[in-house]
């Protein structure tokens, strides 16, 4: 199904305070630690799901689509989902060796050989736009580089 033809049930829109101070949409998935220790995602703990499992879809930029299921007893706040898509991004960059950079001008990432075939970005290019509960404790993400 496609993106526009699916239902939402709600999606969620992440905006943070940049080091500059000045307010940004969509963090850099590779600036989590930085977020976390400096408290700077808005509306960090509002609560997105009182489910205690859910399951997260990471397709982007991978020739292979993955799902991850990650557990919290209490929920998931804002921050607990942008930890756990991190933690996925980072399981889904260590799994592959890195190719090195396509030829050409630019400085994409070469496609990996590995089970979820990275291609054209590296993890510190990608950047969280939104987060979609396309059905309950189900999550897609929408990710730009």
């Amino acid at each position: 199904m496609k993106r526009n033809q699916r239902s939402i049930l709600q999606s969620i829109e992440f905006e943070f305070i940049d080091p500059d101070g000045e307010l940004s949409d969509g963090p850099p998935i590779s600036f989590f630690p930085e977020i976390e220790r400096t408290g700077n995602l808005i509306a960090a703990n509002d609560m997105v799901t009182n489910r205690t499992t859910i399951t997260i879809r990471f397709s982007y930029p991978l020739t292979k689509a993955v799902e991850f299921q990650t557990t919290s007893d209490t929920g998931f706040t804002k921050l607990d989902l942008f930890r756990a898509i991190y933690n996925g991004y980072k399981t889904i960059y260590t799994a592959e060796k890195d190719p090195g950079t396509m030829k050409g001008p630019l400085l994409n990432r070469a496609k990996s050989k590995g089970p979820y075939g990275i291609y054209g970005h590296y993890m510190t290019d990608l950047v969280l736009d939104s987060v979609d509960e396309v059905r309950p404790g189900y999550f897609e993400l929408t990710i730009c580089s």
